[in-house]
């Protein structure tokens, strides 16, 4: 499982975009199908744990380059073109693993 709160927080997103504040039909979708959890943690706050799918669902409410990026990778796939979803995919890893790299190394400064 994910911390979707970690993503929000090492993405520096608005508070508009907090875990908490995701109310849609794809959300109360992953609820239903237990893909999504929230635990509270006392004084600490609050964690919500989401598996990949629902991680991704999250990501695309929140960027819609991400959402774009997922759009244009399952058309290239369902098209036949199979490098070029990889290619497509790749580079939007290599994109926010390069930002969460700089974000976590500003916080370590």
């Amino acid at each position: 499982m994910y911390d979707l709160n970690d993503i929000h927080r090492a993405f520096k997103l608005q508070k508009t975009k907090q875990p908490g504040q995701w109310r849609d039909s794809a959300k109360a979708f992953f609820e239903n199908e237990g893909k999504i959890a929230s635990v509270n943690l006392g004084r600490r706050g609050s964690q919500t744990l989401a598996t990949q799918e629902a991680l991704y669902a999250y990501a695309m409410w929140c960027d819609v380059e991400f959402y774009m990026v997922v759009v244009n990778a399952f058309t290239a796939l369902t098209n036949g073109d199979i490098e070029e979803a990889q290619e497509i995919a790749q580079t939007m890893v290599s994109v926010h693993e390069q930002r969460a790299t700089e974000l976590y190394l500003q916080g370590h400064h």
